[in-house]
């Protein structure tokens, strides 16, 4: 089993975040997902993502919170789909 997280969380809104996060590690116990909180740009994030070895990045920018949206990045192929929050557990 790898100790790699499923999904990377990259955020400028990182209190705001929590209680999704918290939502989905409830929903889904067994997924693995990490977060760094400090206020690192959007582009070193996606560079601790990549080297984590996450699956997924779960962006959640300011404007993806305002909307209820999150986007979805698979790190190995580069495709990327905005979804709304609620259907993250079906990803």
């Amino acid at each position: 089993m790898s100790d790699a997280p499923d999904y990377y969380v990259i955020s400028d809104a990182n209190e705001k975040v929590l209680s999704l996060i918290e939502k989905l590690r409830h929903d889904s116990p067994h997924l693995k997902i990490e977060m760094n909180m400090d206020s690192a740009s959007f582009s070193a994030q996606f560079k601790r993502a990549d080297k984590s070895g996450a699956a997924f990045a779960l962006i959640l920018g300011t404007n993806e919170l305002a909307e209820n949206k999150i986007t979805v990045k698979n790190l190995k192929s580069g495709e990327q789909k905005t979804i709304g929050v609620e259907e993250l557990r079906n990803v």
